[in-house]
């Protein structure tokens, strides 16, 4: 009865030692898959800072184009001395105060004897500035557009002279910038109006259509 005793005691000692190999490999296991899940965790850390910088980066880019974006507003509106029946020739003159370029698609400017200025003013007399022509306006330089109206007629001008209506000067320009494609269209409004203070008068600003976005 020693023999299947001692075989027994083996058996029982292999089993043993089979089920300590099994719990070292299912510890090993485990470990790996924690191991695992530690680098798939860094490895989706890492994924998502990298996407931060890439956002970060893509936002500094967007806000350093619109910082150095193209600027165009008025800075003058003159005419040829105001006098009743006869022909004026009046300008209207934009500047780019920006640090880019600008590419301009419209630039209209009219001019009108009103009452009071509307909200949305047309351009009946539009100078003749296609709305496809485009141009590009540098940093630091102007455009301007100028054009001829019809004689003022007398009644019209002595309404003119007494501050019962005024003489406007108005004008549209709408541009973008060439190297930002992902930027919108811009739009300037302006508009001055005669002080009818004497025949060579300077036009003042009227706030309400001197708007730039």
């Amino acid at each position: 009865m020693r023999g299947g005793s001692d075989q027994t005691d083996r058996l029982i000692i292999l089993n043993t030692g089979q089920l300590m190999i099994a719990s070292k490999n299912a510890a090993n296991t485990h470990d790996l898959a924690v191991q695992a899940s530690k680098q798939a965790t860094n490895l989706a850390n890492s994924v998502q800072e990298e996407h931060k910088l890439a956002l970060a980066a893509q936002v500094a880019n967007t806000n350093a184009l619109g910082a150095d974006r193209p600027w165009l507003g008025a800075i003058a509106v003159t005419a040829t001395p105001m006098e009743a029946n006869k022909e004026i020739t009046v300008k209207m003159i934009v500047i780019n105060s920006g640090r880019r370029p600008a590419l301009i698609s419209k630039f209209k400017a009219a001019s009108n004897v009103m009452v009071t200025f509307p909200k949305e003013p047309t351009y009946p007399n539009s100078t003749p500035w296609p709305d496809n022509s485009e141009s590009i306006l540098m940093p630091g330089t102007t455009a301007e557009n100028s054009f001829t109206i019809q004689p003022i007629i007398q009644p019209l001008f002595d309404a003119l002279t007494n501050l019962t209506a005024k003489f406007y000067v108005y004008a549209i320009i709408e541009y973008k910038d060439p190297g930002n494609t992902n930027q919108s269209i811009k739009r300037t409004t302006a508009c001055g109006f005669w002080s009818a203070n004497k025949i060579s008068a300077a036009f003042l600003n009227r706030p309400e259509y001197n708007e730039a976005n």
